[in-house]
């Protein structure tokens, strides 16, 4: 969807049909950007594919805590809600929806891996969960494949 603003551009909303890593742009003359890229698949590891409901209850259980009640009651949160969304596409749709800080949107946006999505989220969302999610259990180090990229990313020249 797009939206035009009071100077004469407009916002543009786009939804993303895979994640993908730009090997090289493409010189252009078009008023878009272009580039070769490589497809990014996410993925679950193994070892957490049980859990996956408790993982998508525990996100949505917060979630429908931090909106408004009319909100809550809307078609549109109300479909996401009772939906048996998965939980990859369900934190992409929750980070999109709550107030966070562009360099975490775009590390979640960035992140393959669904369980460290969900668990970037989750500690956002509610800080105190970090010492329960699986994966921080089991690594020191948090395992975004985001981190020191340079955000808002450069623009071309085109």
């Amino acid at each position: 969807s797009h939206t035009p603003t009071d100077d004469g551009r407009h916002n543009i909303l786009l939804a993303g049909v895979s994640r993908a890593r730009i090997l090289r742009e493409l010189d252009v003359s078009t008023s878009f950007r272009q580039a070769h890229v490589e497809l990014i698949e996410e993925y679950i590891p193994k070892e957490f594919e049980p859990n996956i409901e408790e993982y998508r209850a525990s996100l949505l259980s917060i979630f429908r805590a931090m909106i408004p009640e009319d909100a809550a009651n809307s078609k549109t949160f109300g479909d996401i809600l009772t939906q048996q969304l998965p939980l990859g596409i369900l934190t992409v749709i929750i980070a999109y929806a709550v107030n966070l800080p562009p360099d975490v949107k775009q590390s979640l946006l960035g992140e393959p891996n669904i369980i460290a999505r969900y668990e970037l989220l989750m500690t956002q969302l509610n800080p105190d969960s970090a010492e329960e999610l699986p994966l921080l259990k089991a690594s020191s180090q948090y395992p975004s494949a985001r981190r020191g990229s340079e955000f808002p990313p450069r623009f071309s020249d085109n």
